[in-house]
């Protein structure tokens, strides 16, 4: 009897596991990924996942789960009818089931509580949808539904989802209706038995895109996404974008969309809080963020090269100091400056042989020109810049190019490069063979001839010769003297010559003749010469503005008079620059002729016409994902062997976007600001980390290649690499395989990224429709050797006006979701020759401050932020009670004495990964209760909590338990933004920081109390019995009595 008593005493003491069990349904060995994606990285703690196929289960399987989600493509499927009854019972005897909008037809209406269906037909327009009154334990599912749908119909609507497909809506008998429109429920639970039925909208889960962890599944084509792709129209030739406007012409496929994968993912989680109230009376969640409270950091790419110069990086992170904030700065490894187009000029070095040329186009070092740039007086070749200050999507207006020619100037055996240029001068760049660069060539190739600093070409009086705006040259030695003359273009289309005087100087241009008249095109005469037909003569040949090309037939004896023009063709694009060209000895010359769009094209000769053979290429893709040769707008070929191994090189000037410079290179212009700015962030305890540069068509070793000359540029210049992570530089990932930029970066030890563009998604993140909600999500891949995480920017912040979002973040604190706000802080701080834009920046900095003060977000750095979201993700939270305890709360239940509970968590770190950290140590979760549980107050022994809105946020210690009580609170911290150490001891708290860069705690203390530590900045709101406390720099410890 002792010991069968002593059992019972074990027994009663073991404790009891809180959890919900979750069964995901699937036909055979076929599923959605997305759904079960979202369920494998569920928020609550207490939830047990398994996944089966149908023809596994049986009524005594189905009663072992709480929860029961049928995958969609079990529709009008054999299996689904064999089960319908035995999924009945189990709803009846009190189970759970989902039901996807495409599945409320495989069950009967009394089922469903529906006395009818209907077919919606609800067109592109917005629907007024009306959100009836529901019971608590549904309000989760409610609230989440109507907060993004209100955000979607306000700042996006039905008109960017062509073709949706609304699906069916029920008509309520029984069911009750959490969505409607008019007297049709969009979103239902029926209680059937003891158990409910739940029957989704087509609208939400969304399957309209790409929304899966994967980002490939999730998607039913049948939805309609197909009506939108057929919306796009690719850049036609000629507009100035065909190789330039990645951003709005590449071809569209499917994408994954944050926006919906957001929606979906936390619907479902809301539906599983939905079963734990239902059955255990609360819901336990984790939160993105340390210690119980919800992240908050900002993305600032540093790029721009004045900034560097202008040191605006270390004026905002001076200027957040004001604020209590921190920035979050990832470094470009290619500085430029934004909107700048300058005239340029690339080496395409040939891999190939004379007689059959062949190329690579991009290199690692060509950013956003290609090939190999030529180098003079040890920087980029350039010359004239384009004031218009555009983008890199837009065309330029105008023949902005550096116009190549080689020649031997004074008969000496060395041949220098002379250009023509905008400003109408001609340009001599001499010779000074190979230099050390940090320019890549091909591999197993030597590097091109360097050049020295510009100088213009003077007439025979000392001045500088000039033409009449937009130079072009061509060389002849026109009247046989030996030495190469000068043929000239310019702006109003007239065609020149100017005499080589010997010692570098020219006679003044004179206007070449045909049929006894001046040469002139329409605009911008670019000449070209050479023998066309094998008749001896040298004809001339004459680009245009308007892209046509014309020939004037030459005559033996005489070069500066010729015939009157022969029939003319026209190509597609404007700026045409021919040029004249025969590889191989004996062959008929070809055209290459460059234009606006950027590429060459060839044409060849066929006696009587011209017959174009398409572009040159490369074998490396462009920006576009086409082999075309484009570095910039405005192509000019020439062919020149300018690392002298025997073959021709194409020489293209043209003008280009950035003119890059590295930040590791020797001679980067301003080094000191650069180490001024590196040895803030260190002594400031500050994460820098890589601002990754790809395209969406770089191949896997091109990646590969950019991040480790990415990782080289750092360690060269003392910055840390170490396990970190990145966001993209103008957003692109590869678009063939959607996961190789995040395999790449993974495998160079970068294991979280916070900002890209979607594979084939149409728009950048912040500024796109695409991105309005973002959550937070780790990549599921087979191949990734280490956790990535995946996030996104919320969207630019308009505070007023017809087109504010503050609706937006509203809804974020409403779900507790983290904000990553991006912001380029460049341009913005005042220069002598600039205003000052800092009240733009204050703009949202005041209204990010708002959120963190009054709904208690913690600010913290992007790596931070990466690092409590891992943890939170991987980690687990048992949630138990004694047999024992939950008697003793029934009985007191029972008694009429208010409701009890009295509960137990334990972390299980086990999981989580070391990459989070020291943030392995600030778990948090948030508890909710249900109906049984409303009203009553939560409270917990954890010294890390706040309550809001009924719901008990805490971060987990080791031992923490939650109750129901009604004591008033004693001193705790409301939130911290860094994992931290709390030791007590007679009367004294010493809190540990346990991070570095801004240590930030809320504390409340129903008593005064004081506060000592180095460098601390205490705010103290006496009507709220709280102390904001913050310290910047090294950990640190704080003690309070």
């Amino acid at each position: 009897m002792v010991l069968f008593i002593g059992a019972i005493l074990v027994v009663f003491f073991i404790p009891k596991e809180e959890s919900i069990r979750f069964l995901y349904v699937t036909n055979g060995s076929s599923y959605d990924q997305a759904a079960y994606q979202n369920f494998e990285q569920s928020m609550l703690v207490n939830v047990k996942i398994d996944r089966k196929s149908i023809t596994d289960l049986n009524a005594h399987r189905l009663h072992g789960y709480d929860a029961v989600y049928l995958d969609p493509s079990l529709h009008q499927s054999n299996v689904l009818q064999q089960v319908e009854q035995a999924l009945q019972r189990y709803v009846r005897d009190g189970g759970n089931l989902f039901l996807e909008n495409s599945l409320v037809t495989d069950f009967s209406l009394e089922f469903l509580g529906a006395s009818s269906l209907k077919d919606l037909s609800l067109g592109d327009k917005n629907p007024p949808l009306t959100y009836p009154d529901i019971d608590e334990n549904l309000r989760g599912i409610q609230n989440m539904i109507h907060l993004f749908s209100d955000n979607f119909f306000t700042h996006v609507g039905m008109k960017e989802l062509p073709g949706f497909q609304w699906g069916k809506g029920i008509v309520p008998s029984s069911a009750h209706s959490l969505v409607s429109v008019g007297d049709t429920s969009l979103f239902s639970m029926n209680r059937f038995g003891k158990g409910t039925v739940i029957c989704a909208s087509a609208f939400m889960p969304n399957r309209y895109f790409i929304t899966g962890f994967d980002l490939r599944s999730g998607l039913d084509l049948e939805e309609g996404i197909g009506v939108k792709l057929k919306q796009f129209e690719k850049a036609d030739v000629g507009s100035g974008l065909d190789y330039f406007d990645f951003k709005h012409s590449l071809s569209q496929e499917p994408y994954f969309n944050f926006a919906f994968a957001a929606a979906n993912h936390q619907l479902r989680n809301e539906y599983l809080s939905f079963v734990s109230k239902e059955k255990l009376g609360y819901s336990i969640k984790k939160v993105l963020g340390p210690n119980g409270r919800p992240a908050i950091a900002y993305q600032n790419h540093f790029e721009a090269m004045s900034a560097i110069k202008d040191r605006e990086g270390i004026q905002w992170a001076e200027l957040l100091k004001r604020y209590n904030q921190i920035p979050s700065f990832s470094l470009i490894r290619s500085t430029f400056e934004w909107y700048q187009w300058k005239e340029s000029m690339t080496a395409y070095l040939n891999v190939g042989s004379d007689k059959q040329p062949q190329f690579v186009g991009e290199l690692p070092n060509s950013f956003y020109g290609s090939g190999t740039h030529l180098i003079s007086d040890g920087d980029l070749l350039s010359l004239a810049s384009d004031p218009q200050s555009e983008e890199l999507a837009k065309p330029i207006e105008l023949p902005y190019r550096a116009y190549p020619a080689f020649v031997d100037l004074e008969h000496v055996g060395k041949e220098d490069l002379i250009s023509g240029s905008a400003d109408g001068y001609l340009y001599d760049f001499q010779n000074v063979g190979p230099q050390p660069s940090d320019q890549t060539v091909p591999l197993g190739l030597t590097s091109p001839d360097a050049f020295s600093a510009p100088q213009k070409i003077l007439l025979s009086n000392g001045q500088p010769l000039k033409l009449n705006g937009f130079s072009t040259v061509t060389t002849f030695d026109l009247n046989g003297d030996g030495l190469p003359d000068l043929v000239l273009g310019s702006q109003d289309g007239t065609v020149w010559y100017s005499l080589n005087q010997g010692k570098r100087k020219f006679s003044s241009p004179v206007p070449l003749y045909a049929s006894g008249v001046p040469i002139k095109v329409s605009s911008y005469a670019a000449p070209t010469l050479g023998e066309v037909d094998g008749n001896g003569s040298i004809d001339l040949i004459v680009g245009d503005g308007d892209g046509r090309v014309t020939m004037f037939r030459g005559t033996k004896a005489d070069h500066f008079h010729y015939q009157a023009a022969s029939p003319s063709f026209q190509i597609k694009s404007k700026f045409a620059a021919p040029l004249l060209k025969a590889l191989n000895p004996g062959d008929k010359p070809s055209l290459y002729i460059g234009n606006s769009e950027g590429d060459i094209l060839v044409y060849t000769n066929h006696g009587d016409h011209w017959e174009q053979q398409g572009s040159l290429i490369g074998s490396n893709r462009n920006i576009m994902g086409t082999n075309e040769l484009v570095g910039g707008h405005n192509s000019v070929p020439f062919w020149y062997d300018i690392n002298h191994d025997g073959k021709e090189d194409l020489i293209v000037g043209q003008v280009e976007y950035g003119m890059s410079d590295n930040i590791d290179n020797p001679h980067f212009k301003f080094k000191q600001q650069l180490k001024d700015f590196i040895d803030y962030a260190k002594q400031n305890k500050l994460e820098l980390y890589p601002h990754i540069l790809v395209h969406n068509y770089m191949s896997n070793d091109q990646e590969k290649e950019e991040i480790n000359l990415h990782k080289k540029a750092f360690e060269t210049l003392g910055i840390p690499w170490g396990h970190t992570g990145t966001n993209q530089h103008t957003w692109r990932i590869n678009n063939t395989d959607p996961i190789q930029t995040f395999r790449n970066e993974n495998e160079a030890g970068l294991w979280f990224n916070f900002g890209f563009r979607p594979s084939y998604a149409p728009q950048d993140p912040q500024w796109g429709e695409d991105y309005m909600w973002g959550f937070p999500f780790l990549l599921q891949d087979s191949t990734l050797k280490n956790p990535m995480l995946l996030f996104t920017p919320a969207p630019i912040l308009r505070r007023t006006g017809p087109n504010s979002n503050v609706d937006i973040y509203d809804s974020f604190v409403q779900q507790d979701m983290p904000i990553n706000y991006f912001e380029h802080v460049e341009y913005h701080f005042p220069l002598s020759n600039r205003s000052s834009r800092v009240n733009e920046l204050l703009e949202f900095v005041t209204f990010l401050d708002d959120i963190r003060t009054k709904d208690d977000y913690n600010f913290m750095t992007e790596p931070q932020m990466a690092r409590s979201i891992l943890a939170a993700l991987n980690g687990k939270v048992n949630v138990q009670r004694t047999w024992f305890s939950a008697f003793k709360d029934k009985f007191k239940d029972l008694l009429g004495k208010g409701k009890h509970l009295n509960l137990s968590l334990k972390i299980d770190a086990g999981d989580i990964s070391q990459l989070a950290g020291p943030y392995r140590d600030a778990l948090g979760v948030v508890i909710d209760p249900g109906e049984a549980y409303s009203g009553s107050p939560f409270e917990t022994n954890s010294d890390i909590f706040v309550r809001k809105e009924g719901r008990l946020y805490l971060g987990l210690q080791q031992d923490t338990s939650i109750s129901i009580g009604w004591q008033k609170d004693p001193m705790h911290v409301i939130r911290s933004n860094v994992p931290l150490q709390i030791s007590k001891e007679k009367g004294q708290w010493t809190v540990n920081f346990n991070d570095d860069g801004m240590q930030q705690i809320k504390l409340y203390s129903p008593t005064h109390v004081d506060i000592d530590g180095k460098d601390l900045k205490v705010d103290y709101q006496p009507e709220e019995h709280t102390y904001t406390i913050t310290h910047y720099g090294e950990r640190t410890s704080i003690r309070i009595k």
